[in-house]
């Protein structure tokens, strides 16, 4: 199977992804609807352990999905930044079933990730007021290497400050910022 779409929804990360022929949508539980384009499905791929409050995630070429993952905290700004109480979840489908059935904690004592990238070896994420390269250098599953990005300076507390990154078709790496502070870069 490979996924079009990945989305962290109700707690559950759903792939989109081409139907197989006569595939029939699941009736075990009930679920909000979701309307997809014909011959299309939704399938939950991973839930609870694993994750509880999926909010982005992104593949490496292993097809392992490194997920965002809220505490669930809702304390002001300054105490996240103290507390840092989200984390980056890896998961994998070591069965291949297409659920993911292992997670590891890839990257703990994160501000709220609002956007997840792998691009050549490392998982970049951002978590305002900076973008994080984190890459695990012995392959435990976890990052041993933490390496700040793009320091973003400000941080405005409204979840309307630093999104992406996510990489071109130019081969250059973009991503957004909020437009509540005022913000001026050197360019190197």
């Amino acid at each position: 199977m490979k996924p079009t779409i990945v989305a962290g929804a109700l707690g559950a990360i759903v792939v989109l992804s081409p139907a197989a022929p006569h595939a029939q949508p699941s009736t075990a539980a009930a679920a909000p609807v979701l309307t997809v384009p014909a011959g299309f499905v939704v399938e939950r791929v991973a839930g609870p352990p694993l994750v509880n409050r999926p909010i982005v995630a992104d593949f490496d070429e292993q097809g392992r999905l490194y997920v965002a993952d809220s505490s669930g905290s809702n304390d002001k700004v300054d105490k996240q930044l103290a507390d840092r109480p989200h984390r980056i979840v890896r998961l994998e489908d070591t069965d291949g079933d297409g659920r993911f059935d292992r997670g590891v904690v890839f990257a703990d004592k994160m501000m709220f990730p609002e956007g997840a990238m792998w691009f050549d070896g490392s998982l970049y994420v951002a978590a305002p007021p900076s973008i994080w390269k984190l890459t695990d250098t012995d392959g435990d599953g976890v990052a041993d290497r933490r390496e700040e990005w793009f320091q973003g300076k400000t941080l405005t507390g409204c979840a309307n400050d630093l999104h992406g990154p996510y990489a071109g078709p130019d081969g250059w790496i973009y991503w957004t910022k909020g437009a509540f502070a005022e913000q001026t870069y050197d360019r190197p």
